[in-house]
């Protein structure tokens, strides 16, 4: 079974809030995996 869970910017920053520093480590290096390309690197 799966669900979608639909959040604002906000509300991830809250969540993002409550990680500890690997945790927000870790979510810094995939977002920049994601975006790379469209930063033009």
């Amino acid at each position: 079974m799966s669900a979608i869970l639909t959040l604002n910017v906000n509300q991830i920053k809250t969540l993002i809030k409550q990680c500890n520093p690997d945790e927000k480590l870790e979510i810094i290096r995939h977002l920049e995996r994601k975006t790379i390309a469209s930063r033009g690197q």
